[in-house]
């Protein structure tokens, strides 16, 4: 982790297209987190019944959204790495505008939670507040680097839970079955892990022995296979009206539509 922070706090000598790509993978990944955030509450709050109006779901839609507005300011972050001369430029304002971000990343989700509890069928489930609350304390609160590994680790669990779920209700589905859910679940499991250890472990290895720099390498594969992720979920999370959410949600096609 400290190589990774001194190649990117010392981007000179280093091609271009690699400083803004690198760029692009730091902020593009606070933002996916964030969005995910949004994405998992809503999921959970629609499994516990909650009808969410529109303007709750814009509101925790933007509580989601602090601490991506908060790590667009960091020192560490993409846009410092992109825009070095500007950014620093801007510091006592950045300081202040960052903790202020900090109270309302942490503070927020807990006062939207009580002002839905208020109102009639508003209310979200706990799981929900902890899902908002966890991605904002991984941001503001952790180290900046950390915080990818922690947010990364987070969200390939839930992932893995929700695609395993998807996969096991598939293959029960199929005819004939002659294995039960524990088969199912064992294999996709194990497939992860293996196809995990060749992306990356082997994967930036192969480039370190063509004689590129490990650290580089390492940091290049995690960018590229997130970014590759980040376009994918887009267009999974649009998947409104597809019948596979009724495994996650269980509910009614028409109370998918009206999720934003």
């Amino acid at each position: 982790m400290t190589r990774v922070r001194t190649w990117l706090r010392n981007p000179w000598g280093k091609p271009r297209f690699l400083i803004l790509f690198t760029a692009l993978y730091l902020v593009w990944s606070p933002y996916h987190y964030s969005r995910q955030a949004y994405g998992l509450s809503m999921m959970y709050a629609y499994r516990s019944g909650c009808t969410l109006e529109e303007m709750g779901k814009r509101m925790i839609l933007w509580v989601c959204l602090l601490p991506f507005f908060w790590t667009l300011l960091h020192p560490d972050g993409g846009m410092a790495l992109a825009l070095p001369r500007s950014f620093h430029a801007a510091l006592p304002m950045r300081v202040a505008v960052m903790q202020t971000l900090t109270v309302l990343s942490l503070a927020g989700p807990l006062a939207l939670f009580l002002w839905l509890r208020s109102r009639p069928g508003q209310s979200l489930p706990l799981i929900s507040l902890v899902v908002i609350v966890s991605n904002a304390i991984w941001w503001t609160l952790f180290n900046y680097y950390g915080a990818f590994v922690w947010a990364t680790v987070f969200h390939g669990l839930q992932y893995l839970a929700i695609v395993s779920i998807f996969h096991v209700k598939d293959q029960a589905r199929r005819a004939p079955n002659a294995q039960g859910w524990f088969f199912h679940t064992a294999t996709f499991y194990v497939t992860c892990l293996i196809l995990g250890w060749l992306l990356f472990f082997r994967w930036p290895q192969a480039y370190w022995l063509l004689g590129f720099p490990i650290v580089q390498s390492g940091l290049l594969v995690t960018a590229i296979i997130n970014i590759h992720h980040f376009i994918v979920d887009a267009f999974i999370w649009k998947l409104r009206r597809d019948p596979s959410y009724r495994n996650m949600v269980d509910a009614p096609i028409e109370a998918m539509a009206t999720h934003g």
